[in-house]
């Protein structure tokens, strides 16, 4: 777990492009929405989307299949598909602040619901539930 929350740091600024996503026109929060639904819709064997609602200062993800929980089942140690939520919970505090918006993901599937819901909140409007992410 603790490998996978220190590569975090800098795995998840690369995988998000920051640098260049900070710097595109329009609305960094709104740019980043759109990051997120594209990047979730790429592959429909690697998460399965089962619902996306984009609202003004709102975007939510829910997920019914992650290619975390299928890779580890897979090879038999289930128990591993934990360390992608854990890189996210350590990985989306680093760039939050860079595009206006705050995390929440009280559910995952790894972690032992049925679904993963990520959502993404306009700096300032999301609940006080940081504490439930998974």
């Amino acid at each position: 777990k603790g490998i996978f929350q220190s590569i975090a740091v800098y795995s998840m600024p690369a995988l998000y492009q920051i640098d260049d996503l900070v710097q595109c026109e329009g609305d960094v929060f709104d740019n980043f929405k759109k990051f997120n639904v594209a990047m979730f819709q790429a592959d429909d064997d690697f998460f399965r989307v089962k619902e996306i609602k984009n609202e003004k200062d709102k975007l939510t993800i829910i997920l019914d299949q992650c290619a975390n929980v299928t890779c580890a089942a897979a090879f038999m140690c289930p128990e591993v598909a934990k360390l992608g939520c854990d890189h996210d919970l350590a990985g989306y505090p680093v760039i939050l602040d860079r595009v206006n918006a705050e995390f929440r993901r009280p559910h995952t599937i790894a972690k032992g619901d049925d679904y993963c819901d990520f959502m993404f909140y306009r700096k300032g409007t999301a609940p006080d539930t940081e504490h439930l992410n998974k």
